[in-house]
């Protein structure tokens, strides 16, 4: 059976789904030092800065302005996140402030009315003595 018998074959067998497929398999991984789906030590704690050493070969500069691109995007990254986090303080402090404020005037309030009941108790009782007292004398 040669190459092309073979592939007539696979064809064939793989007509009827080929518009469904999403795929192919790939091939072997063996030249593959670790497994697909791992993540290799040095690159997981960000600190492997093996490619800043990488020799520029043939006069391309094309590494120093990508490295150059991402770490102005960095820069520029972070001065936004900074900014935010100021607005953010600013806006949490103003609340905090208000919120102190509104507390404040509610307890104000808290002890006007507190007042207002014990003159208004106290009123009640003189009015009441002075009844009764009325009612003794005649």
């Amino acid at each position: 059976m040669t190459k092309t018998e073979n592939e007539g074959r696979l064809y064939q067998r793989n007509s009827e789904d080929a518009e469904k497929r999403l795929g192919s398999i790939g091939g072997s991984s063996k030249n593959i030092q670790h497994e697909p789906n791992q993540i290799l030590d040095s690159d997981r704690t960000g600190g492997n800065t093996n490619w800043r050493n990488i020799p520029i070969i043939n006069g391309g500069g094309d590494f120093g302005k990508i490295l150059s691109r991402v770490e102005k995007i960095e820069a520029e990254y972070i001065c936004y996140l900074k900014a935010q986090e100021d607005r953010l303080r600013t806006r949490l402090n103003e609340n905090l402030e208000n919120q102190r404020k509104a507390i404040e005037e509610i307890q104000q309030l808290k002890n006007e009315i507190a007042e207002l009941i014990i003159n208004e108790m106290e009123k009640g009782e003189t009015n009441e003595i002075s009844e009764t007292g009325d009612q003794t004398d005649r």
